[in-house]
């Protein structure tokens, strides 16, 4: 359970400036990294039941390996990530964004993300790569015997529990890595927030959810309460955000709910960069009613074929891979994308977790706001099929995102 007491807020950065509307660093990155994560929601949509990832966490070691590839690899890799920046100032736009990242709330708050590259030999790695992988990315190499691969499995596993706090415990599966593996880069990030406006436990009440399938609800436990929140509508769906408190005072979640059952296709179709933008910049303190269930979810796998779907193929293919500028000799390629998530939200706050691995191997395995009564409050009530996004409210930056489709 989130302690709900406050604290102050520390953010750390890494090589840089913490983004301001002033200076407008990382704001090339987040762009890239929201259309990236509009993108990727849009192929996991397609599947069934919940979805939750972190997006940016993807985004980013793909931004790495980008730093290694050449050819139409690299062309793949720049279309798929939204990368348009070039020269020294890509370095500035990754170490920005890298900022949003990194913060000590206090108070049982967190938000903490981790980077690492595993190597079986460093010679194996160009010096340019390693000296970007480490001063601009912030991944800490260290030594890997690829040789055993399920104690490589145990290590790996075992810092990712570490830095999700339990969270994600048994991260990559047997097969992940095998013994010609040379690389494993990885990324870590955990999320635990109070709410602004905490709810009232004794508010909660039994209802019934309507799941996607077309006439089955279940019974959940629905938290409710009437505040003052920064609330959006129109005649096709709805959003409310819903704030961390002052030790996470920088970060909000924010709730989508079709105006109607059944309506989440439409709503999903239509979400994208621009939409989250007109949410956010024209939605505005008012009275709502707020009705959202309690959820606890994960979601695990590999990401090859959703990344290959957004158009990013060869760099997994062992003799179309041109990562060259990675090593040398031989050409390496990534076997896969592995990624799990986790989302869980109750009266008290919010917590998430994700981490990513990217292993390499030199051979193979709307319309406008509704007008309406200001008098009466806009009624949020989420008993059907919603999505969800956890965003840094200055930049933008999607940290995770999903959608509830039975809690």
């Amino acid at each position: 359970m989130l302690r709900a007491f406050g604290a102050a807020m520390v953010f750390g950065m890494v090589g840089g400036d913490l983004w301001t509307q002033e200076t407008g660093k990382g704001e090339k990155a987040v762009e890239a990294s929201n259309a990236f994560a509009m993108d990727l929601y849009g192929v996991l949509r397609e599947g069934k039941g919940n979805v939750v990832c972190s997006p940016v966490g993807l985004h980013s070691l793909l931004m790495l390996i980008q730093e290694g590839a050449s050819g139409e690899t690299l062309e793949e890799l720049k279309r798929g990530l939204h990368w348009k920046v070039e020269g020294e100032e890509r370095f500035d736009e990754v170490r920005a964004l890298r900022g949003f990242l990194v913060m000590d709330a206090g108070a049982g708050r967190w938000l903490q993300s981790g980077q690492y590259l595993w190597l079986s030999e460093q010679r194996w790695i160009r010096p340019v790569f390693m000296k970007t992988a480490e001063e601009v990315f912030g991944l800490s190499p260290r030594a890997m015997d690829f040789t055993d691969p399920a104690r490589a499995i145990r290590e790996i596993n075992g810092l990712v529990a570490r830095d999700t706090r339990q969270r994600i415990p048994s991260f990559l599966g047997e097969g992940a890595v095998t013994k010609e593996t040379r690389m494993v880069a990885a990324s870590t990030l955990y999320l635990k927030g109070n709410w602004g406006l905490a709810f009232d436990p004794r508010e909660s009440k039994q209802g019934m959810f309507q799941t996607l399938s077309p006439g089955v609800s279940k019974p959940v436990m629905m938290m409710q309460q009437e505040s003052d929140l920064r609330g959006f509508m129109n005649d096709r769906w709805q959003a409310v955000e819903l704030p961390f408190d002052e030790g996470m005072e920088g970060f909000a979640m924010t709730f989508l709910l079709p105006r109607v059952r059944g309506g989440l296709a439409g709503l999903e179709v239509g979400l994208s960069t621009d939409l989250l933008k007109e949410v956010h910049s024209t939605a505005r303190t008012r009275k709502v009613l707020v009705r959202i269930p309690r959820f606890s979810f994960s979601m695990v796998g590999s990401y090859r074929e959703s990344v290959g779907r957004l158009g990013i193929k060869r760099v997994f293919e062992q003799d179309r891979a041109e990562l060259q500028g990675i090593s040398p000799e031989p050409p390496p390629f990534l076997g896969d994308e592995w990624h799990e998530a986790t989302v869980e939200v109750n009266e008290v706050g919010a917590e998430a977790s994700a981490a990513t691995a990217v292993p390499a191997a030199p051979f193979g395995p709307g319309d406008g706001e509704e007008q309406r009564d200001q008098t009466r409050p806009m009624i949020f009530n989420a008993d059907h099929p919603f999505v969800f996004v956890v965003r840094h409210r200055l930049s933008g930056l999607v940290l995770f995102m999903g959608r509830v489709a039975e809690p």
